[in-house]
């Protein structure tokens, strides 16, 4: 299931493509009644009391270099059949934005969207699905890899359709503890903890669709659903991490078109890439029933929950790999074999970051580069607020 779920700046070709085995450059047709400027609507209606965050973008062609093409400067609102009607408020970037509040959920939504070029979409009317609470995430170690799940059930049988999402962060290290750093021409001893480049945490966010159903069983459980693989020598396992799990309730409708992106995208790698299809959801343009508009809006609520996992629980096997192959240089101050300054040609001019001095004050320092000392070429020193 190798495919990006859909976002913002997502490459996605709507031309019918024809799909074949050969390796052959291919340059696909100009899709009929289109080009490859359509519109990508992405989001939720939340009836919860949470936000409601949509997501608007352009496809680009194959050819193209950029993989970000947010549409920008649009209105949009969130209208439901008793004639309310909630505005959405740009944040930038193709986002747009409702402050969360619970809307009733009996009645059935649509997302209306005016671009700025005075074109006009509108969703079909959807439904709420109320998402049931998550019955746990779990997670179980095998010798090359964890796996998370996620366990659900509805008493209510009314729900069938799920889809997960996740968010997650991890603390790591840095390969070396650097205890000096450089002020100008002069190596000086760090501020620890405030100067500290050894601990940083990071994030991502799922690029799987991952769905499950339980139309098929006599009761609506979803059982240990797998949300998440990490390798064993993953750096977001070394130290400490954690996963958020979300969870949808889809109808049968969207349910069938996450299906269909899946199948395809399957075929190519990731969403990223060329698409062999169109895939129209939801949303139509209210003048022009030819366009293609790429999407499925739908309403409802989201379930979540957050675990923990610490090294300390892992497998003692576990070794985080280490891509940088990081090693420390001693430096001289002056090497008399070549001649060279070495602190001065290595560790002033940034590359390498000092560790520690060795025979002070006259031999040396010892330096790593800076990839292996500074954390924060790949992280952030805040840590999540939830840590």
């Amino acid at each position: 299931m190798k495919i990006k779920s859909l976002k913002a700046g997502l490459i996605f070709m709507t031309a019918v493509a024809m799909i074949c085995s050969c390796k052959e450059s291919y340059v696909p047709p100009t899709p009929v009644g289109g080009t490859t400027n359509n519109l990508v609507v992405e989001g939720m209606i939340n009836v919860s009391a949470d936000s409601t965050v949509i997501r608007l973008s352009r496809t680009v062609k194959l050819t193209d270099t950029t993989s970000v093409k947010p549409e920008l400067n649009a209105q949009l609102s969130v209208e439901n059949d008793a004639g309310a009607t909630y505005n959405l408020t740009s944040l930038g970037k193709g986002r747009y934005y409702a402050t969360g509040h619970p809307l009733p959920s009996t009645s059935k939504y649509r997302l209306r969207i005016k671009t700025a070029d005075g074109k006009t979409y509108l969703s079909d009317y959807v439904e709420a699905k109320i998402s049931p609470p998550i019955d746990s995430v779990s997670w179980k170690a095998f010798s090359d890899r964890i796996e998370i799940y996620a366990t659900t059930h509805d008493p209510n049988k009314a729900s069938t359709y799920y889809k997960y999402d996740y968010t997650d962060a991890w603390e790591f290290h840095a390969a070396f503890q650097s205890q000096l750093k450089v002020v100008g021409s002069t190596i000086v001893t760090r501020n620890l903890p405030a100067d500290d480049i050894f601990t940083c945490w990071s994030n991502s966010s799922s690029t799987l669709i991952n769905l499950a159903s339980s139309a098929k069983l006599s009761q609506d459980v979803i059982y240990q659903n797998r949300v998440n693989t990490i390798p064993s020598d993953a750096e977001k396992i070394s130290v400490r991490y954690s996963i958020l799990v979300k969870q949808r309730v889809l109808t049968k409708e969207e349910f069938d078109f996450w299906t269909n992106l899946q199948k395809n995208t399957e075929k190519l790698g990731s969403i990223f890439d060329a698409q062999p299809s169109v895939l129209s959801g939801n949303i139509h343009n209210i003048n022009d029933a030819n366009e293609v508009v790429v999407g499925y809006v739908t309403a409802g609520t989201e379930a979540t929950q957050r675990i923990f996992i610490n090294r300390s629980q892992l497998p003692i096997s576990y070794h985080k790999a280490d891509p940088n192959h990081c090693a420390t240089d001693s430096l001289l101050y002056y090497n008399p074999l070549s001649g060279i300054h070495e602190v001065q040609e290595y560790i002033l001019t940034n590359q390498q970051i000092p560790i520690s001095g060795f025979n002070l004050p006259a031999q040396g320092i010892i330096g790593a580069p800076p990839i292996c000392a500074d954390c924060t070429l790949r992280g952030t020193k805040a840590k999540p607020s939830y840590w």
